[in-house]
């Protein structure tokens, strides 16, 4: 997956570092330092996959060639702590090719010329062959001076400001990223990177440490501890994820189950209001039943006993009926209109309640019904029982289809509430194993955090290096410095041997002061120093040359002093301690009982010569600890 790594670094004169020799090392080219006259030349240099100037609109075109470009820009800078280029690096995603990389730094690259107008000149390098195969970069140098058409101009400033210098810091970084998301998704790739911080992201997860040269290690087969380390903690972080990934399903699935439960507690409610309903009902329908039998049996005989009477009651009123009816009303000759119709409707009246009268008559005197004995028998039951006589009407064929029908329902309802209560007991036993897990987890990263800690003092000098070019860096110029001792020390033994008679006292302590001082410069430089009290063994030690040597020696040097930075004061120390020293010989020379002449005559060339060389070594170290009088961004 695309990973996202971006730092900004400058490249200060006061370090002992030049923009000449930084180009030509990040570009693999020969570039010639007009103002020291040293070659730097890594056009042998392997890993180099593409390389481009970029320029502001309008800027002279001779600057298209770096030699001119960073020649000038080292000619325009006095000072001689002068800041003289700055350096991006990112990381870029190993998913693009080489067309699509190349597009990508170019595109990124122009942006920052077009914000801060000043010359850029980028460099992609391939993944080193004993490190990561995906591990593509590119060096993006800056000048820290904006071109126009005249050529350089003034600082740019906003970067050199703390109040300002973060947040454009900030916009570099935000920027890498939307160029990054947009090259990937014009290549059809779905991954992405992100600016922000894993807290700004809202990821709880723990960051790693840069392991630096851990993994050339593991391409050799080799231990290191601090990949081990973090090796553990990225499988604590993955298996952390999971986790959470399976307790926010977990938890998902309990909630699922506890709203199933509820659901399935109102439909018990229901279903048990239901049940007892049906029950009710089904004991009001029986007692109907039998009621209505008692009440049709009793009407049915006492109908049969009195069955002759109540003929005789029906055929009289139909009798009377009849004999109403023909005796209906007609108009008389002499009589008016409105009294005939007045008889009429007086006549249809009684005919009509005559009629009814009939009815309920012959209705009363016949055979008794048992759906009339139903309806009685419903009425009382219904009083009784608390329940509508419609629903007893309605159910008194299927009371008992009801009633086993709820109870059936009743007891599938309380099967899955069983079921489900399970359910979410197994849910959270889960859910308690995966918090008692990332308790676990918790601890265990607490522990391997004290181990990385303590582990950090004993492979500063290895895990240190934020990337792997700086560990070229390193490794070629602790390769160039261990050159240049021998052959100084060749020199060196060869003066020795050349002089006579010189004052022994005074030398040998010169001497041990001289050796002592520049051997932890050394081992400083080619990263032998692994601790504070760490001490080289006398049969070990070397003289170191001339702090006069190439600026790519002297900026693998300073690269080495960065991953220290506690050797400031050990620095310091030992200048006082140099300069203590230096007193004491003095003084021993004074103290001298052999005249003027005889000293001389005691090679006082060699004398003049050494202590010569151990004020430049002590100005030096003076000009370097100016360091921390420039605000880095």
């Amino acid at each position: 997956m695309a990973i996202f790594s971006h730092h900004v670094k400058k490249i200060s004169r006061g370090k002992g570092r030049s923009s000449t020799a930084s180009a030509a090392y990040r570009s693999g080219t020969q570039i010639v330092d007009l103002r020291t006259g040293e070659v730097h030349d890594y056009s042998r240099r392997k890993g180099v996959e593409r390389i481009g100037v970029i320029l502001p609109d309008g800027s002279p075109s001779e600057f298209q060639d770096r030699n001119v470009l960073w020649n000038e820009a080292e000619r325009v800078e006095v000072r001689k702590n002068a800041v003289v280029a700055r350096e991006v690096m990112v990381a870029i995603p190993h998913e693009l090719n080489e067309v699509q990389r190349k597009d990508l730094i170019e595109s990124y690259s122009r942006g920052l010329s077009d914000r801060y107008k000043t010359g850029i000149d980028y460099a992609i390098h391939e993944p080193d062959e004993n490190g990561d195969e995906r591990n593509y970069h590119a060096h993006i140098m800056m000048t820290t001076r904006e071109i126009d058409e005249s050529g350089f101009g003034k600082k740019t400033r906003q970067l050199d400001v703390y109040s300002t210098g973060i947040e454009e810091v900030k916009y570099m970084r935000e920027s890498w990223a939307t160029e990054a998301n947009k090259a990937l998704n014009d290549a059809g790739i779905e991954e992405s990177i992100d600016h922000r911080s894993l807290a700004e992201q809202g990821e709880t997860r723990q960051p790693t440490t840069h392991r630096g040269v851990g993994d050339a290690l593991d391409k050799k087969q080799l231990f290191s501890e601090r990949t081990e380390l973090n090796n553990q903690i990225r499988d604590l972080n993955k298996e952390r994820s999971e986790i959470y990934s399976e307790l926010k399903e977990l938890h998902s699935e309990r909630r699922d189950v506890s709203d199933q439960i509820d659901s399935l507690y109102g439909e018990r409610k229901e279903a048990y209001y239901e049940l007892k309903k049906s029950q009710r009902l089904e004991i009001a329908v029986n007692d109907t039943r039998e009621r209505a039998n008692r009440i049709h049996e009793h009407k049915t005989e006492k109908w049969q006993k009195y069955q002759g009477w109540h003929e005789k009651k029906i055929h009289a009123a139909i009798s009377e009926y009849h004999s109403y009816s023909s005796s209906e009303p007609s108009k008389k000759w002499y009589e008016r209109e409105s009294s005939y119709e007045k008889r009429l409707e007086e006549y249809e009246l009684e005919k009509d309640h005559l009629f009814n009268d009939m009815h309920q008559t012959i209705n009363k005197h016949r055979p008794p019904s048992y759906e009339s004995s139903l309806s009685i028998a419903a009425g009382k039951e219904a009083y009784e029982h608390k329940i509508k006589k419609v629903e007893i009407l309605s159910n008194i064929d299927s009371a008992s289809y009801r009633s086993g029908q709820a109870e059936e329902r009743y007891s599938e309802i309380e099967s899955a509430i069983s079921k489900a209560q399970e359910q979410r007991v197994s849910v959270k036993e889960k859910i308690s194993e995966k918090g008692e897990r990332l308790e676990n987890i918790q601890s265990e990263k607490s522990e391997i955090s004290e181990s990385l800690e303590k582990n950090e003092t004993k492979i500063r000098g290895v895990s240190t290096v934020s990337n792997e070019d700086e560990v070229q860096e390193i490794e070629i110029a602790s390769d160039d410095v261990q050159a240049a001792i021998d052959e100084r020390s060749k020199e060196y033994a060869q003066s020795l041997s050349n002089q006579s008679n010189p004052p022994l006292e005074s030398i040998e302590q010169h001497n041990e002061h001289i050796q002592h001082f520049e051997q932890i410069e050394a081992s400083e430089n080619m990263g032998q120093a692994q601790g504070e009290n760490n001490q080289i063994p006398e049969s070990e030690q070397i003289d170191y040359p001339d702090l006069n040597e190439s600026s790519d020696i002297t900026e693998g040097r300073e690269l080495a002093i960065e991953m220290h930075p506690e050797r400031e004061r050990q620095l310091q120390e030992q200048i006082e301690q140099g300069e203590k020293m230096a007193m004491e010989s003095q003084r021993i020379l004074d103290e001298k009982e052999a005249p003027e002449q005889e000293i001389e005559s005691q090679n006082p060339a060699w004398l003049e010569e050494s202590l010569s060389k151990r004020d430049e070594i002590l100005e030096q170290k003076e000009e370097e600890l100016e360091r921390d009088d420039e605000l880095e961004v």
